[in-house]
């Protein structure tokens, strides 16, 4: 049975791995989860897999359950990976697989990095500036720098301590360096410059300033170079190669993920008239509905109405326990399973199977061209929170009829049908949308066009 570690748990998927004979974790990026601080761990029998944000460590035989749980990712980074899980992740149409080389390097310790920072010269062609909240939040809302605070500096991981610097030229940010993962006694270095504005010694300053913070600080500086540019740099700046080593990107085909239109936040329908007029209605058109249709539901199932902040989680339609946003929001469509990405408003493809017919035992919803399918992602509750299986269902249960009845208030106002169904062969449904042991299908709500009454 698949088995998912979090990082205060990381000694004993030390353990278990020993105990299925399989050799414990080789790669520096598994440091941060051995080491007790982000990421999460896999075991199924004689199968391991260590997740550090976007990259990846595998051990020992393929394994469909833990690969069921990555491809859940729009983006992996396989490092080294063995050549028995290379075959079946070649066969997945829904990613693009690229194999490169990294370059990895010795870390420089923070006595080294005290002694490089103070011979570093400063460039008076931009500003140097440290990363504060306000800083974070425009890094985070832009694609080409949202990753160099992502990992470390905002919610839930801004507790792990990241720091970092940006660049500016004339108050515009041309570049940014900030710490990939955090380690026990170090950090990764994650660094990248505004397009337009490369090839002006913007990510050497940037990166000198961040060794010699790491010095300050007392941290190991490391870097692993996914291209010949960043190797050329990392050897400039006095890191020592330490060899090559093979690696794989997946990256989802775009025709796998459907970009969802802006919500329409506008609906000229009164709230106390929608409450009024609230009905379950179990007759509907046959017709699809449209992607505006689709994108206005699904923003008021759960849609993000704040986003994420440095100190703060971001904020969804419907509440949920200590905001755990531990519900999932799954469309079963005649052409395929999806998932709800809230963060991006957009669908990521499961499969292309049509399993409308598991979401009820009633035969007639089985014609719906929506089922909702609300699912509790246990892992994601606090403990106290997740104390017994009672509470974990109750919590799960109330968070997903919140989610429900913003469906029911939205189809009201939008001349939809919709049901709540209760009646579900729970154990079939989790086996048809490949679910993990944590992940619990609570229940199934369908949606159509009206038909007058």
């Amino acid at each position: 049975m698949l088995k998912q570690f979090k990082p205060d748990e990381s000694q004993y998927f030390l353990t278990t791995l020993s105990k299925a004979k399989l050799s414990p974790p080789q790669q520096q990026f598994s440091a941060a989860f051995t080491g007790g601080i982000t990421g999460c761990g896999y075991v199924n029998g004689t199968s391991a897999a260590v997740v550090v944000s976007d990259s990846v460590e595998l051990c020992g035989d393929f394994d469909a359950d833990i690969y069921a749980e990555l491809r859940k990712s729009d983006e992996l980074h396989l490092m080294a990976p063995p050549p028995d899980w290379l075959p079946a992740i070649e066969k997945d149409g829904a990613f693009t697989v690229k194999a490169y080389t990294r370059t990895a390097f010795e870390a420089i310790s923070p006595e080294k990095a005290q002694k490089l920072g103070e011979t570093f010269e400063p460039n008076d062609q931009f500003e140097i500036a440290a990363i504060d909240s306000e800083l974070a939040a425009q890094l985070l809302s832009e694609e080409w720098s949202a990753d160099l605070v992502l990992n470390t500096m905002t919610p839930p991981n801004n507790m792990l301590g990241g720091f970092g610097f940006v660049a500016k030229i004339d108050g515009t940010i041309a570049g940014g360096v900030g710490c990939y993962t955090m380690y026990p006694n170090g950090i990764e270095v994650e660094i990248d410059t505004r397009s337009g504005y490369r090839r002006r010694g913007i990510a050497t300053r940037l990166a000198q300033r961040m060794i010699l913070e790491c010095g300050r600080r007392g941290l190991e500086c490391h870097w692993d170079a996914m291209n010949q540019e960043s190797a050329a740099l990392a050897t400039k700046l006095g890191f020592s190669p330490a060899g090559t080593y093979p690696a794989i990107q997946l990256l989802r085909r775009m025709e796998s993920i459907v970009k969802l239109p802006p919500p329409q936040k506008d609906l000229a329908f009164p709230l106390m008239k929608a409450l009024e007029n609230r009905r379950s209605k179990r007759r509907w058109k046959p017709d699809p509905l449209s992607n505006q249709q689709l994108s206005n539901l699904l923003w008021a199932a759960c849609g993000i109405t704040r986003a994420a902040a440095p100190r703060s989680k971001s904020r969804r339609t419907a509440p949920s326990a200590t905001n755990s946003q531990e519900i999932k929001v799954y469309l079963a469509l005649e052409h395929g399973l999806y998932l709800y990405d809230e963060t991006r408003h957009q669908l990521l493809q499961i499969h292309h199977r049509d399993i409308r017919s598991s979401i009820g035992t009633q035969k007639m919803m089985h014609s719906a061209p929506v089922g909702l399918i609300y699912v509790s992602d246990f892992s994601k509750l606090k403990k106290y929170l997740a104390k017994d299986e009672q509470r974990k269902w109750f919590v799960s249960g109330t968070d997903a009829a919140y989610i429900s009845q913003n469906v029911y208030l939205y189809c009201t106002a939008a001349g939809l049908s919709t049901v709540v169904l209760g009646l579900v062969h729970r154990e079939h449904l989790h086996e048809q949308m490949e679910l993990e042991a944590h992940e619990k299908v609570m229940y199934t709500q369908v949606v159509g066009g009206a038909i007058e009454e």
